[in-house]
């Protein structure tokens, strides 16, 4: 087939899934260029996909799509996508077809290059054209969105890859969250370390203000103070809010995958448990989300960070630290005598 021929079928192919879109999702006859660009694209992607697989792949947000909708749409068929900045003219042929969406101009979908000829097609006229390497459009700078099929196989959660480090299915997700962990770690050094800035103020007040009679000092030591303890609850909030990310994140992947297996047994296994049991299983994951977002994960991250106040008491009130070493003994002695009666 010729590339006009080609370009005609591509043509005729995007208004055909056009109107369908139109009757059955978005209700309406009129199209903006992203979305006959999502047509057009996820026909050069998969020629062979079927419409209904199409029509669900689109979000449910009412309204136009823009160029990040397609990108979701195109996720929801199983693509992974990658921006770039470039221009039409300085696109690899073994990336495309791509969208292409100029600074202040209308989305494009480069379908191919054939030497130095690039067909595009204008989601705006929903024709497609040629381009040559000095034409205008061809060197308009940009976003291409690069699309490639996602490979599951290639997920740390994959059997694949979790036969290679040895880890659980949860340890591998868990890792996955690994920039979060840091995020979370790193307030909580910086809280500790703020949350020294109150009895350091006290005994600054009493060594330099009351002592000597000296008011002068206080109004800077207020000012330091007031800025430790907006500083703490900045970062006390981004704590919180990291950690009810996280719970909520972890609850969903989970949940969504038990659900996943759930359906995936054979219909006389799951007819034998009860409509309660099925709910139950799918709600074990409740345990692990409220420890992430309970007190108990909090008391673990601040462990290492109680050797710091340690030392700071040791320093500035040498055998007083003693005083603490004996409440976390004792704490100690009260954990193991309760885990005894407990068992």
């Amino acid at each position: 087939m010729t590339p006009p021929d080609r370009n005609a079928a591509l043509e005729s192919a995007v208004g055909g899934l056009l109107e369908t879109l139109g009757r059955t999702v978005w209700q309406r006859r009129d199209f903006s260029p992203c979305e006959a660009c999502y047509c057009a694209l996820v026909i050069l992607l998969n020629p062979l996909r079927r419409a209904y697989e199409i029509m669900e792949a689109v979000p449910a947000a009412a309204g136009e799509m823009d160029d990040c909708a397609v990108v979701n749409a195109a996720a929801n068929l199983g693509y992974f996508a990658r921006d770039v900045r470039t221009a039409p003219a300085e696109m690899d042929a073994r990336l495309l077809p791509c969208l292409f969406v100029p600074d202040g101009g209308e989305p494009l979908v480069i379908v191919r290059r054939e030497g130095d000829a690039i067909d595009v097609y204008d989601g705006r006229t929903r024709r497609t054209r040629r381009l040559a390497p000095q034409d205008r459009d061809a060197r308009a700078a940009g976003r291409a969105w690069i699309f490639s099929l996602f490979d599951r196989s290639r997920q740390d959660v994959s059997r694949f890859m979790r036969g290679g480090t040895g880890y659980t299915w949860f340890r591998a997700l868990v890792g996955r969250f690994s920039g979060t962990f840091a995020q979370i770690l790193l307030s909580g050094v910086m809280l500790n370390l703020v949350a020294l800035a109150a009895p350091l103020y006290m005994m600054a007040v009493y060594e330099l203000v009351i002592s000597p009679a000296d008011k002068r000092p206080l109004a800077g030591l207020a000012f330091g103070v007031t800025i430790a303890v907006v500083t703490e609850f900045a970062l006390r909030r981004v704590r919180s809010n990291a950690l009810a990310w996280l719970s909520a994140r972890l609850d969903t992947l989970v949940g969504t995958k038990i659900f996943a297996h759930l359906t995936g047994l054979p219909p006389e296994m799951v007819e034998r448990a009860s409509v309660a049991a099925q709910i139950a299983r799918i709600k074990t994951f409740e345990s692990v989300r409220d420890l992430f977002s309970g007190a108990v994960f909090l008391s673990f991250l601040e462990i290492p960070y109680v050797v710091i106040a340690l030392a700071l008491i040791w320093a500035v009130a040498g055998a007083l630290v003693f005083v603490p070493l004996l409440v976390l003994l004792g704490y100690g002695v009260l954990f193991a005598l309760m885990r005894r009666r407990v068992k």
